[in-house]
């Protein structure tokens, strides 16, 4: 099993600018729930299951909206959308502000399918280690 992130930001207008390294560095976080994930989905689904996690956004989200779960026999898949306001782009504390967004809504995601302890623990780690790394971050200004 494995847990798969996308980040798809296809309105018009919508900049958030995020190193490819954000999303690996969250995938890379996330996979220490797997195994937890892949047994609570064998439970609820069946064997095989994978599970996705597109982070997105849209002009009418006013904090973050979840999409999910979609869930795929045919392909084996359990699919969740996040939704980011669009008002955050652009701001000085961007990165802050995402953030503040993102981990509630993940902590939402999986409370389905794993430990809210293990997760938050999870995502607070994250979220320090991209806070103190520029690399995470695109400035566009340079």
């Amino acid at each position: 099993m494995y847990i798969e992130l996308s980040e798809i930001y296809a309105e018009v207008g919508i900049n958030f600018p995020l190193s490819y390294r954000f999303g690996k560095l969250l995938m890379k976080k996330l996979q220490l729930i797997a195994p937890e994930v892949t047994a609570r989905l064998k439970q609820m689904y069946g064997a095989g299951y994978g599970f996705w996690i597109i982070l997105s956004s849209r002009k009418n989200v006013t904090s973050f909206e979840i999409k999910g779960p979609s869930v795929s026999k045919r392909h084996k898949e359990v699919e969740y959308t996040v939704f980011i306001t669009h008002d955050i782009a652009g701001r000085d504390s961007f990165l802050q502000d995402y953030l503040a967004l993102l981990i509630p809504a993940l902590q939402t995601v999986f409370a389905p399918v794993a430990d809210g302890e293990k997760v938050t623990a999870i995502l607070k780690e994250f979220a320090e280690e991209v806070l103190q790394n520029e690399a995470y971050f695109i400035d566009h200004d340079e």
